[in-house]
């Protein structure tokens, strides 16, 4: 009998574990975005954590980059895709740019970009404590498994988001900055008309699948090409890990972007994955102080948004470089210079302007002088003239000091004299 009872309540314990096991699967495995599995534990003491990359996954990334010959187009496997230097603005590879795709968890770039300006705005603050509604800790898919009434400050919820990619995480901060789901939908909607993304229609802060929630490759990098530039955005896309609830219940949350941890130079953007998506990556890789930025969307094999945005970036790479454009030191033009010993003075930068350049093609820059018309001796050489203006299409994209390349002194009585008698006639 005492044997029998032990096993009834070895069982009973089983079954508990197992429905308990259960529901935390289910409540990730239920909704249609899984970009991260996370490893749960209610003991304060552990550490929860997601998925950072297996050895295998990695081999496998690598030998579909490889198989690409360098300095080779490549056949990218998505189904829209674009690679874009953004200081110029030169389209390098695009494909079904202006398809109809689902944004996935992509989604999220949009909601950091408004929580991130409404914070620089003052509106907001990284430390404001933020509590989880009802609604927010019920959404599916990728999770920090909040729960009802649990606070996080706005950073740290941002960081979830990004990190992450926690679709609660995105609802809280969606409810705390729109003042509920429905506001903040509204101001997503209205900043992509604000960009020109005409092919963009939003239905939630996360992601997760709605037909009426939809892009375009292009509107995805023009949305990217905006968000690098959004003060402090990087900082959190960039981030490999985030220790999440780190005082209990902590949870070890590693950066979905998978490029972070394989490809040099990545720090952003963000991933997403759901069955009616595929997989989904828009990515920015800074190397030699040359930036590319890359969206891949519609990835059909495992880890494909990977593979493709490495064959892309490695492309982009080969193709282009940072070129100088302006030498420091270096004689770059002449100005008149009145009542001085001579009547011009050669002028020069003193810091390099380098942009980035094809490596087949002439870029196109056109370089002018703005000069000072009032120079007058004496002047020392480094004094400021004026400034050269680099410019592409009528766009100016950088603008430094002209100074004096050698002092000149002022012109002695006898010259004067000379002067005077050469302008008469």
């Amino acid at each position: 009998m005492n044997h029998m009872r032990k096993v009834v309540a070895l069982l009973l314990v089983f079954t508990v574990l197992l429905g308990f096991s259960w529901g935390i699967l289910a409540k990730e495995a239920s909704g249609t975005t899984q970009d991260t599995t996370v490893q749960t534990t209610t003991d304060p003491n552990k550490v929860a954590s997601t998925e950072q990359y297996t050895e295998e996954e990695y081999q496998e990334v690598v030998a579909s980059v490889n198989s690409v010959a360098e300095g080779t187009l490549p056949e990218i496997k998505a189904n829209a895709v674009m690679l874009v230097e953004p200081v110029t603005g030169t389209v390098i590879y695009e494909k079904n740019a202006d398809a109809k795709v689902y944004p996935a968890s992509t989604t999220k770039i949009m909601t950091l970009i408004l929580a991130l300006e409404a914070i620089n705005d003052g509106k907001f603050s990284m430390e404001d404590e933020v509590t989880t509604s009802a609604y927010a800790a019920s959404i599916e898919g990728s999770s920090a498994l909040l729960a009802e009434g649990e606070v996080h400050t706005l950073h740290d919820l941002l960081a979830a988001m990004a990190v992450g990619s926690a679709n609660d995480a995105a609802m809280v901060v969606a409810e705390y900055i729109g003042g509920s789901e429905e506001g903040f939908i509204k101001m997503m909607n209205d900043k992509a008309a604000e960009l020109g993304m005409t092919g963009t229609h939003y239905m939630n802060p996360h992601g997760l699948h709605d037909d009426n929630h939809y892009t375009t490759a292009r509107n995805m990098m023009t949305l990217s090409l905006y968000a690098i530039d959004v003060p402090q955005l990087l900082d959190f896309t960039s981030m490999k890990e985030f220790e999440f609830r780190p005082d209990s219940h902590k949870m070890l949350l590693y950066n979905t972007n998978k490029l972070l941890f394989w490809y040099e130079g990545t720090d952003g953007l963000k991933t997403g994955t759901t069955s009616p998506a595929g997989r989904c990556l828009l990515s920015t890789v800074v190397r030699d102080d040359l930036r590319l930025v890359g969206v891949v969307m519609g990835g059909t094999e495992r880890n494909s948004h990977y593979s493709e945005s490495m064959k892309l970036m490695n492309y982009g790479f080969s193709q282009y470089t940072m070129a100088e454009i302006l030498t420091p030191e270096k004689e770059l033009t002449a100005a008149g210079i009145a009542k001085g010993r001579e009547e011009t003075v050669n002028l020069m930068v003193t810091e390099a302007v380098r942009l980035p350049s094809s490596k087949t093609e002439d870029p196109g820059y056109t370089v002018e002088y703005e000069v000072d018309p009032d120079l007058e001796a004496p002047i020392e050489k480094g004094e400021k003239a004026g400034e050269a203006v680099v410019s592409l299409n009528g766009e100016e994209l950088a603008r430094v000091d002209l100074v004096t390349a050698q002092a000149v002194e002022k012109q002695t009585f006898w010259q004067a004299i000379v002067r005077f008698f050469q302008n008469l006639f």
